[in-house]
């Protein structure tokens, strides 16, 4: 943990101290850990310049000191934008981050906008059905019309 105290720099190390605890993370400090494949960032609200200098430069040196292949990296952190994997590293981060939060009202609309457009669908489907039964009776009425009436052909047979 990476702070400003009286214009100078003091810096904790907090080892093997997992599980984390979300209390570290103050709006006016810098934190630098190792989680295994990354090194996190994570930059507080009002943390100084020089912090966010130093705490920068001490995870280059931790990612250059352990050898780590390239694709692993220097993971930079803002206070309040958190993403879910890096609060999950927390044992008592329990309130949804922003993005957890974005995600949530986007599922939302989907799930909203989904069920619209079903309904409109059976709406559709409805009035097709509907147009159909119609079509289908004037059809018939149409082949009724078309048909001679049986008592009419038995009248002018009868009479010749």
């Amino acid at each position: 943990i990476f702070e400003e105290q009286n214009g100078r720099m003091s810096a904790t190390e907090l080892l093997l101290a997992w599980p984390l605890s979300r209390s570290i993370c103050r709006s006016d400090s810098m934190i630098v850990f190792d989680q295994g494949l990354d090194i996190w960032v994570w930059c507080g609200t009002f943390a100084t310049l020089n912090s966010r200098s130093w705490a920068i430069l001490k995870a280059e040196e931790l990612l250059q000191s352990t050898n780590r292949p390239k694709e692993y990296s220097i993971v930079w952190v803002m206070e309040d934008t958190e993403l879910p994997y890096f609060s999950a590293q927390f044992v008592d981060w329990k309130e949804q981050s922003r993005w957890e939060s974005l995600i949530d009202a986007v599922q939302r609309e989907k799930k909203v906008k989904i069920k619209e457009h079903e309904k409109r669908i059976r709406g559709e489907e409805k009035m097709v059905q509907r147009v159909r039964k119609e079509e289908e009776k004037a059809i018939r009425k149409g082949n009724d019309a078309s048909q001679p009436d049986e008592r009419s052909h038995k009248s002018s047979t009868s009479a010749a």
